[in-house]
């Protein structure tokens, strides 16, 4: 059987950025990431 997903009501790529932007301990660590993550 197959079943239909809805697509998820948030956008990944904006939680993401938001998640990183919002880092105050490691910030360069995620700052660094954020090209290989988005």
């Amino acid at each position: 059987m197959v079943a239909k997903l809805h697509l998820p009501e948030y956008n990944s790529i904006e939680v993401l950025r938001t998640v990183i932007s919002e880092r105050e301990k490691y910030k360069d660590f995620y700052e660094n990431l954020t090209d290989d993550w988005i």
